[in-house]
């Protein structure tokens, strides 16, 4: 399969009625790979498990599927479904084996789907200021950094940093 969806979590209030129904549209290839959280008003967050807090139902025919909650999740709640691919790699090739050109291609589609997540994970941290605004960065960077023999040495009031 090609990903093409930049989707890896899908958020939704809570309905203030047990067996809640959730739809997700991004590929997940296993039950395993989705993790549940509810987090309230106040911001307390709970994980939910597989097969206790939430049961999966994948679709046969596209990407996605829906999750169904068990407990009644109250409607000042938030529910999340997030995709989170397991970080491995079992892909082994052998040198002159035959080329499993599906089995390559699930591989890249795994990687994909990490990327996904990992670009989506940093798009939604809270940004902070590196440097106050009035200050002027490139002037700061070349006064206090220098390259020598392909290698950065950063200053800091005449001492070296690194």
């Amino acid at each position: 399969m090609t990903i093409t969806n930049q989707t890896s979590s899908v958020s939704v209030a809570g309905s203030g009625v047990a067996g809640q129904v959730v739809p997700f549209d991004f590929p997940v290839l296993l039950e395993t790979e989705l993790v549940v959280k509810t987090i309230t008003a106040d911001g307390v967050e709970t994980t939910l498990s597989l097969n206790t807090g939430f049961t999966v139902c994948l679709s046969e025919t596209s990407e996605g599927g829906t999750v169904t909650l068990a407990a009644l999740v109250p409607a000042t709640d938030s529910i999340y479904v997030i995709r989170a691919t397991t970080k491995t790699q079992e892909l082994d090739l052998s040198n002159g084996g035959s080329f499993n050109a599906d089995a390559i291609e699930a591989s890249l589609d795994k990687v994909t789907k990490m990327c996904i997540e990992n670009a989506n994970a940093i798009a939604s941290t809270t940004g902070y200021e590196i440097a106050p605004a009035e200050m002027d960065v490139r002037a700061y960077l070349s006064e206090n950094i220098m390259v020598y023999d392909n290698e950065v040495l950063c200053y800091d009031n005449e001492i070296l940093l690194a």
